[in-house]
């Protein structure tokens, strides 16, 4: 049963994971940078609403990685996106990529079942590099998340 959802929670995929894991119950957190400050400015709501806190050692997404058991990447393979992979391999963390064009609820499931993590970070493109991945990747986690809260 996952208990935790870490993100960065910046615009995009970042924020999708937060907002997921709050429509289905499940504790937020994570590191982000200095002043919560996203691609939109400044959004101190990220720690209020999702409990995000300042990164002091400013690489919050690595932070964020070594943090979780599991990472999930919604990425269409952009530098960023192999640069994650790579540090998850390289930290022997298991981490999937998703393909925002083509999401397949199963695959991710079938990721969840097998590592079987409470912790999860989730991280990918910003919503400025991939219109509307925000929603996307929402929609994508909450029924993901929903599927299996069920059957643990």
């Amino acid at each position: 049963m996952i208990t935790k959802i870490l993100s960065y929670g910046d615009t995009g995929a970042n924020l999708a994971g937060l907002l997921a894991a709050e429509r289905c119950g499940i504790m937020t957190g994570g590191e982000t940078q200095k002043d919560y400050i996203t691609e939109k400015g400044a959004q101190p709501l990220l720690k209020e609403r999702f409990g995000l806190v300042e990164s002091t050692n400013n690489n919050w997404t690595a932070s964020n990685i070594e943090k979780a058991e599991a990472t999930i990447l919604f990425s269409n393979d952009s530098p960023f996106g192999n640069q994650v992979a790579d540090y998850c391999r390289g930290k022997g963390i298991p981490c999937i990529t998703i393909n925002p064009k083509s999401l397949d609820s199963e695959v991710t499931m079938l990721f969840l079942n097998l590592i079987k993590p409470k912790t999860v970070n989730v991280v990918g493109e910003l919503e400025s590099a991939f219109s509307g991945i925000t929603k996307t990747a929402r929609d994508h986690l909450v029924n993901v998340f929903q599927k299996y809260q069920e059957i643990k």
